[in-house]
């Protein structure tokens, strides 16, 4: 008797394959390792709230920039236990320092570098007011900030899209600053893992903040930079 064992075998197949291209599939929102980096200059600004979102939401990786006085300023023990009680969490901690878009010399930031790290012991360096066309200029600062060793962030802050010239520029790249979460973002040519954006103006819905991930990892929205989102537990979460 001749077997009609292809006869199933092709059957099988071809079912399977009708299933998998009727399935939808589910979006890519909050993939596994999104992250917050959150700006938080105020005195007070709620670094305990950080702290309990990051408590409850371990897997989401978090960076908070602190800015003492437009800068390092002088040492503060107020901001070195803030510090300190941020990474005992586990969360990241860089330091700001605005670039005037590439118009301060580069020995000016290097100082204000070493400053941060030797009063604060911060993870980085979060770079602002960042020019989208002087890439060699921030990959040669990107190489200073990496030298205490070698697993320090640097974070730039253009607030728009910039060249591919500056993938190598930065580990994370900030290329929204705005009020609004965007709809959508322009990478480029840039990976999404190393893109990120800053949203001011109110606390995102929960939609929002997902479609934002969509083109990027990082998504932080809150009225200002000077108070932690009220719900930063709730975006840390949709980042998780």
């Amino acid at each position: 008797m001749r077997s009609n064992k292809p006869i199933i075998a092709i059957a099988v197949i071809a079912a399977a394959l009708t299933a998998a291209s009727t399935t939808t599939l589910a979006p890519a929102y909050a993939d596994s390792g999104n992250g917050l980096i959150i700006p938080m200059y105020g005195w007070d600004a709620g670094w305990d709230d950080v702290i309990h979102a990051k408590k409850e939401n371990s897997g989401t990786k978090m960076t908070v920039i602190i800015n003492p006085s437009s800068g390092p300023g002088s040492r503060d023990s107020h901001w070195a236990n803030v510090v300190d009680d941020l990474q005992d969490a586990g969360i990241r901690v860089v330091g700001y320092i605005a670039t005037s878009y590439a118009g301060k010399s580069a020995d000016s930031i290097k100082d204000d570098m070493d400053k941060y790290y030797d009063w604060y012991g911060v993870n980085g360096i979060f770079l602002d007011e960042v020019s989208t066309g002087d890439a060699s200029y921030y990959e040669s600062l990107r190489h200073y900030a990496e030298k205490p060793d070698g697993t320090q962030d640097v974070i730039l802050n253009p607030g728009a899209p910039v060249p591919s010239s500056y993938e190598d520029a930065g580990d994370v790249i900030i290329v929204y600053e705005n009020s609004g979460l965007p709809s959508h973002v322009e990478s480029n040519g840039i990976s999404e893992s190393k893109l990120g954006v800053l949203s001011h103006g109110g606390n995102p819905s929960k939609s929002d903040y997902q479609d934002a991930t969509d083109d990027v990892k990082y998504v932080y929205a809150a009225p200002d930079w000077l108070h932690v989102a009220s719900n930063v537990d709730d975006q840390a979460n949709w980042a998780d």
